[in-house]
């Protein structure tokens, strides 16, 4: 009952979203700093889900970094299977999805590597991070690597989709991916 509950809330929220942008909303416009070039488009996004347990996230600064249409999806091993599957959602979906873990766990992220590829106005960014659930945390409890699509409209820079897998023993991440390089 719990599960149908919670997919009828984040169709409710798609459908939403989805009116939303036909009928023209606009998300809050953004801080400029935050999507003046891809670096710092890249450093808010880690920003905004970034923050102790309990500690509510600036949701509308995230959804004024992605395009109305962005999807966010993440890679993970199926349990039972052992397949690797993916999970689609939109900015809302991931949102619905995010509140109640946040509540529960604390989830800071720190960039170990950035590789940027651009051409004219879009550009790809592989960023390999770690997660701890306090800041001061000796040790992370998740490493993960995220491709990043961003478009540029001349104006600023939008975030059009992010890909995600965590590290697990059959996709260690390879050392050129744990440290900055210059």
């Amino acid at each position: 009952m719990k599960k149908i509950m919670y997919t009828l809330l984040l169709m409710a929220l798609a459908a939403a979203a989805a009116a939303s942008v036909a009928w023209g909303y606009r998300p809050p416009k953004p801080m400029p700093s935050d999507v003046n070039s891809i670096d710092s488009l890249v450093d808010a996004y880690y920003q905004t889900m970034s923050g102790g347990k309990g500690q509510p996230r600036d949701w509308n600064r995230l959804r004024t970094l992605f395009r109305h249409d962005a999807r966010l999806t993440s890679l993970r091993r199926d349990k039972e299977s052992g397949k690797l599957v993916s999970r689609m959602v939109t900015v809302e979906e991931y949102i619905g999805g995010s509140v109640q873990y946040f509540a529960k766990e604390g989830f800071y992220q720190s960039e170990m590597r950035r590789q940027v590829d651009q051409y004219g106005q879009m550009a790809h960014v592989l960023s390999s991070y770690e997660v701890k659930r306090e800041r001061g945390d000796a040790e992370p409890f998740r490493r993960s690597l995220s491709s990043i699509q961003l478009v540029g409209d001349g104006e600023r820079w939008w975030i059009q989709s992010v890909v995600w897998q965590s590290e697990e023993d059959a996709t260690a991440l390879p050392p050129q991916y744990l440290k900055q390089t210059p």
